[in-house]
């Protein structure tokens, strides 16, 4: 994942991502899951011209994060499940980065800090999952299981 929000700052991470759901054979079920990784943050002195401003440009700081979530999964037909789910991220590691922004002309200067806790933050996604057909869960024209 990465950042967008940050007018200074790029970061992005990479984790492992784990997953349980409960009766996913429901037409609705929930489920909780995990993500553990680490990641990277650059901070910038001047603001991004755009969010995809150095974007791919994170290599800094190093952190590492925890972000567990709960979810609900919808099975929409034999192949297809929609799976809703809000998480909250929670960021350690990142050394206090702290820089200097000078305006235009340089007489007035803004010092910024990020920290860990910066990076902590509520997240929604929304998935789609697609599975190939088996004959255990094909049906026919009647709604009956072949």
């Amino acid at each position: 994942s990465g950042n967008m929000s940050q007018p200074h700052l790029n970061y992005g991470n990479i984790g492992l991502y784990g997953k349980y759901s409960y009766k996913p054979q429901n037409l609705v079920y929930p489920s909780v899951s995990l993500t553990a990784g680490s990641g990277s943050a650059k901070g910038y002195h001047s603001i991004k011209s755009s969010p995809l401003d150095n974007f791919m440009n994170i290599s800094g700081n190093r952190f590492y994060f925890v972000e567990p979530a709960i979810g609900a999964g919808i099975n929409v037909n034999s192949i297809m499940r929609v799976n809703f789910n809000l998480s909250y991220r929670i960021v350690t590691g990142l050394n206090d980065m702290t820089f200097t922004q000078s305006d235009w002309n340089s007489a007035v200067k803004t010092t910024h800090t990020y920290k860990s806790s910066d990076l902590n933050s509520l997240g929604a996604t929304l998935q789609f999952q697609f599975n190939k057909p088996s004959k255990s869960n094909t049906m026919t024209k009647s709604g009956k299981k072949i």
